[in-house]
């Protein structure tokens, strides 16, 4: 709505300044046009719209008034949120699905994975998620190796998480309850913390020990 405000006030702010010097809008353009002196170009999507409010090719024959301008403006650049909006109600669910994820493995079994490297992605990390991917996950990467926690709030999906050192070994792998405040923290110095869909790791016999490969192909933490 910014915009369209700045749209609106340069439009008054016009139009007072031709009523200070006593003369309408609509003489001002026609003294111009005799001059030879271009008129402003016209904004995105008003072309149209001046098309179709004068029968004549001519923007000296036919006046637009200001205020009709910019609130033509306005209605343009309102309508691509109005569909943003419709597609958002209609889908029902937040655009989640991540955009660019890492190649991660685990005794061969291969996992695509986002990746939390930055202390507002820590925090958030998989809130308000509706789902998750079979073999997606989310990858925490810590500034220091230490003695770290996780913990569910604001989470819906039921997660498993694994606790890895910076030479890509699992420490422990907890289980997580989704909206749970209990904090699960790792069993020694995590560089990093792997969660993926509750059961992920047991179903496919993945434990402590066990070696995380892909790790070092993933940004640096900040």
């Amino acid at each position: 709505m910014s915009c369209g405000k700045g749209v609106l006030a340069a439009a008054s702010a016009s139009a007072d300044r031709d009523a200070l010097s006593g003369r309408p809008s609509s003489v001002r353009n026609r003294d111009l046009c005799r001059r030879g002196i271009a008129m402003p170009p016209r904004p995105t999507g008003v072309d149209e719209f001046l098309h179709e409010r004068s029968n004549s090719t001519s923007m000296c024959t036919h006046i637009v008034s200001p205020v009709e301008i910019a609130i033509y403006s306005v209605r343009c650049s309102l309508y691509p949120a109005v569909l943003i909006a419709v597609f958002i109600g209609y889908t029902g669910t937040t655009l989640a699905d991540p955009l660019l994820t890492y190649p991660l493995r685990i005794k061969n079994h291969e996992i695509r994975a986002e990746v939390a490297n930055t202390e507002e992605g820590r925090r958030r990390g998989l809130m308000f998620r509706d789902r998750l991917g079979d073999d997606s996950g989310m990858v925490f990467s810590y500034l220091e190796a230490g003695v770290n926690a996780m913990w569910m709030k604001n989470t819906r999906i039921p997660l498993s998480v694994a606790f890895i050192d910076r030479n890509g070994r699992i420490l422990n792998i907890e289980d997580m309850e989704p909206f749970s405040e209990q904090a699960h923290a790792s069993a020694g110095e995590a560089a990093y913390a792997l969660e993926m869909s509750r059961g992920w790791f047991s179903k496919r016999g993945i434990k402590g020990g066990d070696r995380v490969e892909g790790l070092q192909r993933l940004p640096p933490p900040q």
